[in-house]
């Protein structure tokens, strides 16, 4: 349990970036305005992204209001999340296992079984 706690640490700090954004904030004269550049980017992009799911959920229960059924906003609902994650899904397996700098390294070297 140490080994997965200690790899998802490091996964965690390579893939996000953090260490460089820690190290842009206390060495760049401008890191602070780096960051809060960052910060606006990332928060753009993330209602850029949840904003029209909102509105399709909205459509969605509207819809299902003149039919009566409302309960059929909570499957629909839960389906697209669970397409939406099986997609994302196979990008992040396809960047982990065919795009990544040490798969040159780690392929030639014998694994034991």
């Amino acid at each position: 349990m140490n080994k997965f706690k200690t790899l998802l640490k490091f996964r965690l700090k390579y893939k996000l970036g953090i260490s460089q954004i820690k190290y842009m904030i206390k060495n760049n004269p401008n890191g602070k305005l780096y960051f809060a550049g960052f910060a606006f980017l990332a928060l753009f992009i993330i209602l850029s992204l949840t904003l029209p799911y909102f509105f399709i959920l909205q459509f969605l229960y509207d819809a299902s209001v003149q039919l009566g059924n409302t309960n059929m906003v909570i499957g629909i609902v839960i389906l697209a999340g669970q397409f939406m994650l099986f997609i994302s899904g196979l990008f992040f397996a396809f960047n982990s296992m065919f795009s990544n700098k040490e798969g040159d390294f780690l392929s030639p070297l014998p694994f034991k079984k």
